[in-house]
């Protein structure tokens, strides 16, 4: 009967470690987006480039894979939507969506993706169609990616810490019988 027990534990041990890279998103982040938007030909406006940082508080729901990121400036605010992908690791926007700007100019999220590359560090990118007054009347004329470098402080689940724990005291309470024996 121990050694189903220990073998159970030992299990344990192995599962925690197998998922210990899995961590809850969730919580305040702050984010410095690189952007650059490039018009398209013919529309008279120059490049823009610049950093822009911002605070996005990030839901992460770890039974169902989904989260949602909020973003809250001073007079305005949007929330994302999405899942997290457990085989590439990865968080992705569901769908794409327009929202107004307090200055009326509107601005489409087409994608949004990032990922956990340390447990403190998330890094992503986006794809956003940006709106301005054209003579063509286009509604949409400028482009741009935005990389994301996201820093947090963050802490593995507690089933993954309850899997490895639960495998060390096994792994303690193995090798303190053997150790008694002698």
């Amino acid at each position: 009967m121990k050694k189903y027990l220990v073998l159970v534990l030992a299990i344990c041990l192995l599962a925690g470690n197998a998922y210990a890279d899995r961590y809850d998103a969730t919580g305040e982040w702050n984010i410095t987006m690189d952007f650059t938007f490039t018009p398209y030909p013919g529309v008279p406006a120059a490049p823009q480039t610049g950093t822009d940082y911002r605070t996005w508080d990030i839901v992460d729901n770890l039974l169902d894979n989904t989260f949602e990121l909020e973003y809250i400036a001073p007079n305005w605010s949007f929330t994302v939507e999405g899942h997290f992908d457990s085989i590439t690791e990865t968080y992705a926007m569901d769908y794409p969506f327009t929202y107004l700007k307090p200055d009326n100019r509107l601005q489409r999220l087409e994608s949004l993706s990032f990922c956990l590359t340390t447990p403190t560090t998330l890094e992503g990118e986006s794809f956003i169609f940006h709106s301005i007054p054209s003579p063509s009347g286009t509604g949409w004329n400028e482009i741009g990616t935005i990389a994301c470098n996201y820093t947090g402080n963050q802490v593995p689940e507690p089933a993954t810490m309850f899997l490895l724990g639960s495998g060390l005291v096994g792994l303690a309470g193995f090798g303190r019988k053997k150790f008694f024996k002698k």
